[in-house]
């Protein structure tokens, strides 16, 4: 199994490679909010492996986090936005990515850390 140590140093690799998606001069933002999800993915994967639980697809991993988490709207919603940026074409701005990433990613983040950290 994956350790909860091996989940955060994925989520945080994933999103370094987010900054620097978002330092070129041209943007991609279906790359951005693709990594944006997999870093968050990987932020809940390291709570819900810190309780033992190792989902073993999306809908598990969401299941369990709308269970036990406060951020399962957020996480629902970023993964919607890298399904609709990869599959539907969607496109989105440079704006509704930043919004993005303060509205759903930073708060899956914030609470994920601070449930680690107790």
């Amino acid at each position: 199994m994956i350790s909860s140590q091996e989940h955060q140093a994925k989520a945080a690799r994933n999103e370094s490679l987010l900054e620097d998606l978002r330092n070129l001069p041209t943007r991609y933002p279906e790359w951005e909010i693709t990594v944006m999800f997999y870093s968050a993915l990987h932020y809940v994967s390291a709570f819900l492996s810190s309780l033992g639980e190792h989902p073993e697809n999306h809908y598990q991993r969401r299941k369990l986090a709308a269970q036990l988490t406060n951020i399962a709207e957020e996480y629902e919603n970023l993964q919607q936005a890298s399904q609709e940026a990869r599959y539907d074409f969607v496109e989105f701005s440079p704006e509704r990515v930043e919004q993005l990433r303060t509205r759903y990613f930073q708060p899956v983040k914030t609470e994920m850390l601070q449930r680690l950290a107790l």
